[in-house]
């Protein structure tokens, strides 16, 4: 099993993932528990994380970036459950910004 507590940058993710479990069960690996309030989420062990993946594993990495493209068009046509999950609305020009304050947060957070 594999519990993550995120950060508070990401405390939709449970919820979100919640929601790709049921809609996309074939592309995420679904979690067994959800404590929304608190951004908890327990799932199975999925193996392999990407970054033990090298440069070698070509096919591997051609895999995973056309399975994410699927599941991004498969998770557009839900854009209202998405975006209830919490997940930010950002703008392509927002995106910058958000970027280097969650870069902050998460900096702050390893130092602490």
């Amino acid at each position: 099993m594999w519990f993550k507590e995120n950060t508070a940058a990401m405390h939709y993710e449970a919820a979100l993932f919640e929601l790709l479990g049921r809609i996309a069960p074939d592309r995420v690996i679904a979690p067994v528990a959800v404590d929304r309030d608190r951004g908890w989420m327990l799932t199975p062990d999925g193996g392999v994380t990407v970054p033990t993946l090298t440069r070698t594993d070509e096919q591997m990495w051609i895999r995973i970036v056309r399975e994410y493209a699927e599941l991004q068009r498969t998770v557009a046509e839900r854009r209202t459950e998405v975006l209830g999950t919490g997940v930010p609305r950002l703008r392509p020009l927002d995106t910058p910004q958000w970027a280097a304050h969650h870069a902050r947060e998460l900096a702050r957070t390893v130092r602490e």
